[in-house]
């Protein structure tokens, strides 16, 4: 008759039943690492839909900035400031189109109303407004610019001391260069700044 050891099988048992808790904890510990990296792909998915439809939203912005200066770029509208319009006459000199740079010496947009920081990022050398908000409500997003003649001072483009970027053809008109900023905000504090240079 074969007789086994009572005592030789619960230790055999007792070992299978850890190596069984092993198996399932790590189980448990690769699903959990899983749907934290599908959490994590989704949420940057959406960042990157969310960017991009900000950066398709600034196209709205350029193009908005571009009607307004093409009706008044043969008038001499263009020589002077229309802050409420978000137009500067000159160039804006060390440009910090984000607000981002500490110290003092830059020329900011006051995006935010709010003078354009002085607290946090020291007093500018300009703080200029940008054009009404235009809010795209379907999208969410918000958009802002601000037209730039890159010249070196308002008034004529050919005035004494005005030293303007252009195109200057053997023959025919010269074609001042303006700066076009915008600023999207978006869906989850997302932001996009691009700038564009056109020529008239």
């Amino acid at each position: 008759m074969n007789q086994r050891n009572p005592i030789a099988l619960g230790r055999a048992g007792g070992a299978a039943l850890l190596i069984a808790l092993v198996v399932l904890a790590s189980l448990t510990l690769g699903t959990v690492g899983l749907v934290r990296t599908m959490d994590t792909g989704n949420l940057l998915a959406g960042n990157l839909a969310f960017k991009r439809a900000s950066l398709n939203a600034a196209d709205v912005g350029a193009e908005r900035a571009i009607a307004w200066l093409s009706v008044r770029v043969d008038t001499s509208l263009v020589n002077q400031d229309v802050a409420e319009a978000g137009y500067y006459a000159s160039n804006a000199g060390q440009w910090d189109m984000t607000g981002n740079r500490e110290g003092t010496g830059w020329s900011r947009v006051d995006w935010d109303a709010n003078q354009c920081n002085p607290a946090q990022k020291g007093a500018s050398a300009t703080c200029v407004r940008p054009a009404a908000a235009i809010s795209l409500p379907v999208s969410g997003n918000v958009i802002g610019y601000v037209i730039h003649r890159l010249c070196s001072t308002g008034g004529a483009i050919d005035a004494v001391g005005n030293q303007c970027q252009a195109w200057r053809p053997a023959s025919g008109p010269v074609s001042v260069y303006f700066r076009i900023t915008v600023r999207v905000t978006g869906p989850r504090n997302t932001r996009s700044y691009t700038e564009t240079v056109v020529r008239f």
